[in-house]
This record gives C-alpha cells, structure tokens and sequence, in this order.
C-alpha cells in the first residue's frame, strides 16, 4: 500500500513540475512565414566563378577524373590518344582489360583480367582474350599483349589504377 501512495505522489510531482516548466516557459505557437517576395540569395564572389574553373582544372590535371560536368575533358587530349601506338591499337582491339592479379599457379604465370563485361578471365602465355589481345607473356609485375604485330607491356599496379578511375565514372 506504502508502494501506490508514493508512486502516486511521485507522479503527481511530475505532472505539476511539468505544467509550471510549460507555463514559465511562456510557450506560444509560433509560425515561420514561407516564400516572402524580400528574400535574396546569397551572391557569390566574383573571384567564385575562376576559382570553380581552377578547380575543375586541376582535378583533371590529377588524372583521376576524365570528365566533369558530363563533358570529355579535351577533345584534343582524346585525339593524341588515338594517335599512340597504343590509343590506335585500342581503337582497333577495344581497351586492354583490367589486370586484378598476377599470381604462378602450378608452376605457370598467370593473369586474371576482368572484361567491361565485369567477366574475370585467368590467362596464360598465348592466350587469346575475347577483343583479339593476345597475351604474350607473363611476368610478376607486368604482362605483354600484342594487338596485331604490335606487342605493348601492362604494369599491373599502374594499370590497374588508371582502369579504376574510368571505372568510377560509369
């Protein structure tokens, strides 16, 4: 019995400590009023506008990013791509696939690639992959591809890196 009068108590002091918090507080509603014609934007810098083009200029200059605003960055740069040896062999064959891994397994070097498809191939020496690459050999930190008469080496590491980037712009 002792039990339900102070509980009963307690919640009583409860409740009146809440009602004189909200009455000294002198809570009123209150409204915001929306979509006033006086409002003004914040105007950006004069300096904003070049210090958005430096930055999108250096980002590219980085090579981690080929577009920015869904545009190439420099037709220019696309076209001296195509005029290397190895810009006219992707042409042709279509990209050399992403390197995952160089490992020896039972004794023979070999690739693991993954096609734009995201198809992982493991590959040896003389291996002919989908796009006509044909891998020539196999060592542990590069590969050599011929595309046609053409034979042109991967470093696995900076390879890899570079078909990272494209693969985040996707």
């Amino acid at each position: 019995m002792n039990r339900f009068i102070l509980v009963g108590v307690t919640v009583s002091v409860l409740v009146v400590a809440i009602l004189l918090g909200w009455y000294q507080a002198n809570t009123d509603g209150f409204s915001i009023p929306a979509g006033q014609n006086d409002w003004k934007e914040p105007v950006s810098p004069p300096s904003g506008e070049t210090q958005v083009a430096e930055l999108k200029k250096r980002l590219l200059q980085t090579g981690y990013f080929n577009k920015i605003d869904g545009q190439d960055t420099d037709q220019q740069d696309q076209e001296n791509i195509i005029d290397t040896p190895l810009g006219a062999a992707e042409k042709k064959y279509g990209p050399f696939p992403h390197i995952i891994s160089i490992a020896r397994i039972d004794g023979v070097d070999t690739a693991q690639l993954r096609l734009e498809e995201n198809v992982i191939l493991t590959v040896r020496a003389g291996a002919t992959i989908p796009s006509g690459w044909v891998i020539h050999s196999i060592y542990p930190d590069y590969l050599e591809a011929d595309a046609g008469k053409e034979r042109f080496s991967f470093e696995v590491f900076a390879h890899k890196n570079i078909q990272q980037q494209d693969a985040g712009d996707e």
